[in-house]
């Protein structure tokens, strides 16, 4: 399966990568940034949104006045 490692503060994806689920679920298990992961293949197109721990599209901000 594929997982995806995130920055805590952030949300910034750190890192990518497949391994079987069971050591993603060990690391999920022990508090570690990791989440399961399907499709994520740009750092850049992706973020994880940290109140639902969900992975989301990064969009950038909107600048005021537009």
């Amino acid at each position: 399966m594929s997982f995806v490692r995130y920055d805590e503060t952030t949300g910034r994806i750190v890192d990518f990568g497949y391994m079987a689920d069971e050591f993603i679920q060990a690391e999920i298990d022990a508090g570690k940034p990791t989440l399961f992961a399907q499709n994520v293949y740009d750092f850049d197109t992706w973020k994880v949104d940290l109140a639902t721990k969900t992975i989301v599209p990064n969009t950038p901000p909107t600048p005021q006045g537009e």
